[in-house]
């Protein structure tokens, strides 16, 4: 009887041990899908705001409401798809999308573009982190 125990154990513990190993491939290749999901739209998000702001090239005057709630779109997906991989850089992208729903509210004050100053939400600040995220 003994025997029979220890065999049925050990392929107990086999399966187990095969089951998690399938899990944690499964998640990893999910992780892996979120990681490259998440870069795309970031890169995405950058090349549209580059290319918007290269377009405009005084933005103070020459202001497309459209693309601008595109923009905030964009950003907050990209914010979203972030969100579980870096909490940190998604934050900051949340209020990229802020600024672009309401970019007057950002500049009116010396205290609202120090704001935008510290969250690092400038394009050269995110284009610095992306560094990192790859």
């Amino acid at each position: 009887m003994p025997i029979e125990s220890l065999a049925l154990a050990s392929f107990i513990l086999t399966s187990a041990k095969f089951g998690y190993d399938a899990i944690k491939a499964l998640s990893d290749h999910n992780s892996t899908k979120k990681t490259k999901a998440a870069s795309r739209k970031l890169y995405f998000a950058l090349c549209a705001t580059t290319d918007y702001l290269d377009r405009t090239k005084n933005l103070a005057r020459n202001r497309d409401p459209e693309i601008e709630r595109r923009l905030d779109k964009i950003w907050r997906d990209t914010a979203h798809a972030l969100e579980p991989i870096k909490p940190g850089l998604a934050e900051r992208l949340y209020l990229k999308a802020e600024y672009w729903r309401n970019p007057d509210r950002f500049g009116k004050s010396k205290t609202a573009k120090s704001e935008l100053d510290d969250a690092k939400i400038k394009l050269k600040d995110i284009r610095s982190e992306i560094l990192n995220f790859l």
